[in-house]
């Protein structure tokens, strides 16, 4: 009996010694948290530091890129586009930024309008889609990604002249298009990301029957930036 208690007795000190060392490592580790959210924390900053970074452009003000009324957008100048009176209403106030997008049919037209068969509005949709990646979020964010997904899977080389041809579209656009479909892959195929990555890849080739060696080039480059941008 004795011996079985000594054995007991044993036992708990050894345990009690466990949880005091995991107890002192934990708490070591305090500080180092605390160093990182201090860096990470504006208000640690001095105040010739917090103004510095206070002017500093956010990535839209650095990367967006407003266009021009006389510039081309296809075969058609912006201010013509905007004129249109087939172009609905919505479509060029949202372009505009008069008014923000929501997630009523109206406004989901606007993804939709990627499959339009206007060769001379096209642009004018594909541009304003682009935009509005920018500023999508929410509700609105989900069918968009959506959208463009299909519409990089049937239509790549579309997708790839316009960022060879237009000179209002930029590197950040591009980027902000693989990111949208690298986000409905992670949403829709969670855990299997790599697998529709490849898929997407096959998919775009195959209808880029086409397509030379440039535009090729273009492709491999957009789907190793959804890989990027995937989880």
């Amino acid at each position: 009996m004795k011996r079985i208690y000594i054995v007991l007795l044993a036992a708990l000190l050894a345990s009690c010694s466990q949880v005091n060392e995991q107890e002192q490592r934990t708490s070591e580790h305090h500080p180092v948290t605390e160093v990182q959210d201090r860096a990470e924390d504006s208000s640690f900053m001095n105040p010739a530091q917090a103004k510095e970074e206070s002017r500093k452009p956010s990535y839209y003000e650095s990367n967006f890129r407003e266009i021009e009324l006389d510039e081309m957008v296809g075969t058609k100048t912006l201010q013509e586009h905007l004129a249109d009176p087939f172009i609905p209403l919505l479509f060029k106030d949202i372009f505009q930024k008069k008014v923000e997008l929501q997630d009523d049919d109206q406004t989901l037209a606007i993804p939709d309008s990627l499959f339009s068969k206007d060769k001379e509005r096209h642009p004018f949709y594909f541009t304003l889609v682009t935009r509005t990646i920018w500023w999508a979020d929410g509700a609105f964010a989900e069918p968009l990604y959506s959208t463009m997904k299909e519409y990089v899977e049937s239509n790549p080389q579309q997708l790839i002249g316009y960022f060879r041809t237009a000179s209002f579209l930029t590197e950040a656009d591009f980027n902000n298009w693989a990111d949208g479909v690298a986000m409905e892959v992670g949403a829709e195929f969670e855990k299997k990301e790599r697998e529709e990555i490849a898929r997407i890849e096959e998919r775009m080739i195959r209808n880029c029957t086409g397509c030379n060696a440039e535009e090729l080039t273009v492709l491999k480059k957009f789907i190793e930036k959804i890989k990027e941008y995937s989880p």
